[in-house]
Order: C-alpha cells, then sequence, then structure tokens
C-alpha cells in the first residue's frame, strides 16, 4: 500500500499525513527518517508503471496455459469455426495518435508474425498488410 502511494504521489498532488507504527502493546510510534525502502518495495513502482502501461496499451491479458490451447479438442473446435479476417488497413486507419498507431502496428505484427497459424486455419487472416507491419514482422521473427 505505501508502494502505490509514493507510486499515485509521483503522478498527481497526493497528500501524505506521516507514518505511524503501530507496536504490540498498541502505542504509536513514529517512523524513522533514516529508514531505506527495501529493494521488493522500490521495485513495486516499476512494476505499476508496467502495468498501467499494459493496461491502456490493451496487451493486459490472463496467460493462457499451453496444455489447454493445443489440446485436440481445442484444435478441433477452433477449425470448425470460420477464420477471422483482419482488414489491417482499416485497424490503421482507426488510429487517432501516433501512439496508438504504434500500437496497431505492433499488434498487427504480432499477428503477422503468427501467420503460420493462419496458414492453418487456427489464426486470424490478415488482409491489406502494409510493407511497414510485414518489416515488423520479419524483426519478430
Amino acid at each position: 500500500m505505501l508502494a502505490e502511494l509514493i507510486w499515485w504521489a509521483r503522478r498527481k498532488r497526493t497528500a501524505f499525513l506521516g507514518v505511524k507504527h503501530v507496536s504490540a502493546d498498541g502505542a504509536l510510534e513514529d517512523h524513522p527518517h533514516d529508514f531505506e525502502m527495501p529493494d521488493f518495495i522500490a521495485g513495486e513502482e516499476v512494476r505499476l508503471r508496467r502495468l498501467e502501461k499494459q493496461r491502456l496499451a490493451g496487451d493486459l491479458a490472463r496467460p493462457t496455459k499451453s496444455a489447454t490451447s493445443r489440446s485436440t479438442e481445442v484444435v478441433a473446435q477452433r477449425l470448425t469455426q470460420p477464420q477471422k479476417v483482419i482488414d489491417a488497413a482499416a485497424e490503421l486507419r482507426k488510429a487517432n495518435t501516433q501512439a496508438e498507431l504504434c500500437r496497431i502496428q505492433r499488434r498487427l505484427a504480432d499477428v503477422e508474425s503468427a501467420s503460420s497459424d493462419a496458414k492453418a486455419g487456427l489464426g486470424p487472416k490478415l488482409l491489406h498488410v502494409n510493407k511497414w507491419v510485414k518489416a515488423q514482422a520479419e524483426e519478430q521473427r
């Protein structure tokens, strides 16, 4: 909780009224001034920043177990469904800012680099892919 308070304080106006420790007998003690923050708490800020960036980019997804995604039942179920088609040009036109454009290009490059699944009929098929997305997909391979 303290790490999150520090993290928010660096981003926005935050009132921090001080820290009091409660001892075993219930007495309040002031926080020592020469106390250094442990590494695992100081690293929490970096983790929270990364998590927020992933959330804003829409990349935050729950990890899936490989056994469930590669089982024969799942593969058979995917093959019976129609293949998803993504129009890359239309997706790129949806971008309003340069940052959104970069995110969309990265996402499309991820899909393009995993195109072996698309050829097998398991993954989405990309249409109207430009040379920049293809080049970025080649870098990822």
